[in-house]
């Protein structure tokens, strides 16, 4: 089932129910704008090259681009973490100081 809510359509991913409304999880929705805005976003990977000769060859092997292998790599990273507790633990440190800062610099 996907999470994000459809371009357009206005559906709602998960989030709690107010005013007869569900609620979208900031979360979910910042996790859904990094897919959106995915598409269009580039970047430059400086690779070893060893690194990149046995990446061209997973990738020739497998029939797919180097890009392609890269974004399935990530992917599988993002949805390893996500599962991780230290991480996440982590993470939230790291948000809740950064959110502590903001609050400082916004008085």
């Amino acid at each position: 089932m996907d999470i994000c809510p459809s371009v357009g359509q206005g559906s709602i991913p998960q989030g709690s129910a107010v005013g007869g409304r569900r609620r979208v999880d900031p979360v979910v929705m910042s996790w859904c704008r990094g897919i959106v805005s995915s598409v269009a976003k580039q970047t430059t990977v400086r690779l070893p090259d060893e690194l990149a000769d046995e990446v061209d060859a997973v990738a020739r092997a497998k029939g797919t681009s180097v890009n392609q292998l890269i974004i399935d790599s990530l992917t599988a990273e993002i949805d390893r973490v996500r599962e991780d507790k230290d991480f996440l633990a982590t993470l939230k440190r790291l948000v809740d100081r950064d959110q502590e800062i903001l609050d400082r610099l916004a008085q």
